[in-house]
């Protein structure tokens, strides 16, 4: 539900419609969502709420009584995709200098090696154990919560570690970032959408201050006939991939 909303809200921004779109930013990252974090920063950067900057100098021109509504109109549009252009570049670039951090490599087509560091700005990861199936070590965890994984599905446990390059005051989470797996078809999978799978320790649930180390458990749920072949880290408008190991 909330990669839905996430994509509302993006497209949303692509229509100029950034107060709507900022409700839902607001909303997702109040629950905690990284990403949406991340888009609301940047669409606060060049479109302050409720001010004149969010129609760059159209109110102006509308006081001074200089252009014609239609003149008006047209500035606006160009306001709009102004900012488009801008937060695309912010991206874009923020997505170089993560595969250039990490040699180069990261994109989907050009993954990093497995048992590689994943670096990003603000914290490094590395992919330690894998388990699959971890059906029977999962519902070990909390046998009164947890559940186990629909028919032909089944999990997966990846134990993470992340290393906080912030500063000694500054902390980091391990829900910064988005984990998936990827598999043989391209598919992207995640956890089953319940927030009552009991996971210890959970990595999300975790935090170290710069200079320091965390790590815990990702459990993620994939068909039982499906290859992994990649994970996907998400962070900040960055994506990196990393080789799964044989």
């Amino acid at each position: 539900m909330q990669d839905e909303e996430l994509k509302r809200a993006q497209q949303l921004v692509s229509e100029g419609q950034y107060e709507k779109a900022r409700q839902i930013l607001q909303r997702l990252a109040f629950q905690g969502q990284p990403e949406a974090q991340q888009l609301l920063q940047q669409l606060n950067s060049f479109v302050p709420p409720r001010s004149t900057a969010q129609t760059g100098g159209c109110a102006f021109l509308t006081t001074r009584g200089l252009m014609l509504v239609g003149s008006l109109l047209t500035v606006c549009i160009l306001c709009s995709c102004v900012v488009l252009i801008a937060i695309g570049l912010l991206a874009d670039s923020a997505q170089r200098e993560a595969e250039e951090a990490n040699d180069g490599r990261g994109a989907k087509d050009n993954p990093i090696p497995a048992n590689e560091v994943v670096k990003f700005k603000n914290f490094n990861i590395e992919v330690g154990d894998i388990i699959r199936p971890a059906d029977a070590r999962v519902l070990e965890m909390s046998p009164a919560i947890n559940e186990e994984a629909a028919e032909g599905m089944e999990y997966v446990l990846v134990w993470l570690r992340m290393e906080c390059a912030r500063d000694e005051d500054e902390v980091c989470e391990g829900r910064d970032v988005r984990t998936r797996l990827v598999d043989n078809q391209g598919t992207e999978w995640g956890r089953d959408g319940s927030d009552f799978t009991v996971i210890e320790p959970d990595f999300a649930q975790r935090e170290a201050a710069g200079g320091n180390s965390l790590e815990g458990w990702k459990y993620f749920v994939i068909r039982q006939d499906r290859q992994m072949d990649l994970f996907k880290f998400s962070e900040g408008g960055v994506d990196l991939y990393i080789e799964i190991p044989r």
